[in-house]
């Protein structure tokens, strides 16, 4: 089914009150990773993984709407981008994330989590669906909806639709971020599995992640891949920035997409 809101709610200038959000920061795999939690401490996890270059505040309003409205037993934790220590990082950039994605769901004695990525956090929470399944109870993916594995590179593609200037071409330029990207893991094996946990998808209508691409189209070529997608959510008039400029619509989505997990 394809949902789409109607009225754009108002919007208040007023600072949000962040109380009841804990934070921490833990070691994984030479990395400093910061945790922003709410609701019980043995509540299972929603993991939220912001995009790129943002931090747990994007998460806010979800934060506090998944550990009060409907999931109070469930534990929200948003997972911020691993941030340089003294020690280099052992092993592999987007290996090292989601070995941070499945630390965090050990770490709160969950077997399983929900897992919603926006941004550059969404290939994150798609692939780690794909790759662990057996640890993924759902997947929300916001404005960046799931790709296989083509047979182009990635970076021509985006050289096509966005120029030579683009900011994802800039980072394979030697010197910046070739040694990381260089490093990722080979993901030929995972060649055509699809995703199989339940899964949301949430985009808004200006994005321009998907510009260009009537929603139905995308959404059809979505389910060739995810083959649980439960829901698939167009926000109108919406940006890129979904859950923070629309937070009670993604806020009304993600919560019933996980209550309808238990």
């Amino acid at each position: 089914m394809v949902a789409r809101f109607g009225a754009v709610p108002p919007r208040s200038s007023a600072t949000m009150n962040t109380t009841g959000i804990t934070h921490r920061t833990v070691e994984v795999n030479g990395l400093s990773l910061h945790l922003a939690e709410a609701g019980p401490a043995d509540g299972p996890v929603v993991l939220l993984l912001h995009g790129f270059p943002e931090c747990w505040y994007s998460w806010r309003h979800q934060l506090l709407a998944l550990s009060a409205a409907g999931c109070a037993r469930w534990r929200p934790t948003s997972a911020d981008t691993p941030a340089a220590t003294r020690r280099r990082p052992s092993g592999r950039t987007r290996s090292c994330t989601w070995s941070a994605t499945r630390w965090v769901c050990s770490t709160r004695s969950a077997p399983s989590a929900v897992v919603v990525g926006h941004d550059w956090g969404a290939p994150v929470a798609w692939h780690t669906a794909q790759l662990r399944p057996d640890r993924v109870r759902g997947v929300v993916g916001l404005s960046v909806p799931f790709l296989p594995r083509g047979s182009t590179r990635p970076t021509e593609g985006l050289a096509r639709r966005f120029g030579a200037g683009f900011y994802q071409l800039h980072f394979q330029a030697p010197g910046v971020a070739d040694a990381e990207l260089g490093a990722d893991p080979l993901t030929a094996a995972w060649n055509r599995v699809p995703i199989v946990s339940p899964a949301l998808y949430v985009a808004g209508e200006h994005d321009m992640v998907v510009a260009g691409v009537p929603f139905e189209a995308l959404v059809t070529s979505l389910r060739r891949s995810v083959t649980d997608l439960r829901d698939a959510v167009s926000l109108p008039g919406c940006g890129h920035w979904t859950q923070q400029e629309r937070p009670a619509e993604v806020n009304r989505a993600v919560v019933d997409f996980v209550a309808g997990l238990a």
